[in-house]
């Protein structure tokens, strides 16, 4: 067999190959850990489950002035939920140098912040659509 025939060859079985690995290995993902601590109680767990996030913000009391935040190790971020009544909550975020806080009237039921949280934590930008956020100044 000639070279010229070759060279094709090995292109084309290449492109198979290739295409091959794509299809069948999974991208490589960005694992960021996660703390998520109870203000009421001072309780921490680090890599929240959505599980964990759902009962903690269900256990939130407002006579106590119930607040979680959530906080991702080594990124200038985090997120803060008040708990505004029973069964209704406030956020506040650092997103960066950007501030956002939930606009008056907008406060969340305990689903809707349930989703917030999980979305803030799997680090998709679905959190900033659930809710109608404000962004604030904020002093540099």
């Amino acid at each position: 067999m000639k070279i010229r025939h070759i060279i094709p060859l090995l292109l084309l079985a290449g492109v198979f190959t290739a295409g091959a690995q794509t299809t069948n290995t999974p991208p490589p993902t960005k694992t960021m850990n996660y703390k998520l601590t109870n203000l009421q109680n001072s309780k921490v767990i680090s890599n929240p489950t959505e599980a964990d996030i759902s009962a903690v913000v269900a256990s939130l009391h407002d006579d106590d002035g119930g607040i979680l935040t959530l906080d991702p190790e080594g990124v200038d971020s985090s997120m803060q939920i008040d708990l505004v009544e029973k069964g209704r909550f406030h956020f506040t975020c650092q997103d960066g140098k950007t501030t956002y806080i939930l606009k008056e009237g907008h406060e969340c039921s305990a689903e809707v912040a349930i989703k917030i949280l999980v979305s803030f934590r799997n680090g998709t930008q679905d959190w900033k659509t659930l809710t109608v956020w404000k962004e604030v100044p904020t002093n540099q």
